[in-house]
């Protein structure tokens, strides 16, 4: 009786480490993705790529644009895409993830850019009712 309690004890145990190690790897990852643009974003030359997740419901209509007046040179966006949400509510909403890319020039010397994102219905151009703008700055060589 008592091996069986800590067999059971032991897998317990083994199970409980894994879903931590497991949850390491997941917010290792993740510490690229930002929603928050009252955050400064710092981009390494080693991990040149970041993500904007926003949160959206394009039931409604809105989507979230980027506006185009930003670097180019500096910044290439790479992927867009909506991810609807776990619930099965009606009408929930999702987040819209944005990755982008520095290029290699934009380490040469630290640099700073803006990237402003619009909440809105297409068709209406004139109304902006949600704007967020992130502040990116390229490093290299700081720890």
């Amino acid at each position: 009786m008592m091996k069986k309690i800590i067999l059971t004890s032991a897998v317990f145990s083994l199970s409980f480490t894994s879903i931590a190690l497991c949850a390491e790897d997941k917010t290792a990852k993740d510490n690229r993705i930002f929603s928050d643009p009252s955050k400064t974003i710092l981009v390494k030359k080693e991990n040149p790529t970041f993500t904007l997740n926003l949160r959206s419901n394009p039931t409604t209509g809105f989507i979230w644009v980027l506006q185009g007046d930003y670097s180019h040179d500096m910044i290439s966006a790479v992927n867009h895409a909506f991810h609807a949400p776990d619930s099965k509510l009606l009408g929930a909403p999702g987040y819209e993830s944005f990755e982008f890319k520095m290029s290699g020039g934009a380490f040469v010397v630290p640099q700073v850019t803006q990237l402003t994102l619009y909440y809105m219905r297409p068709w209406v151009v004139a109304n902006h009712p949600q704007k967020m703008t992130f502040t990116i700055v390229s490093v290299s060589g700081i720890n």
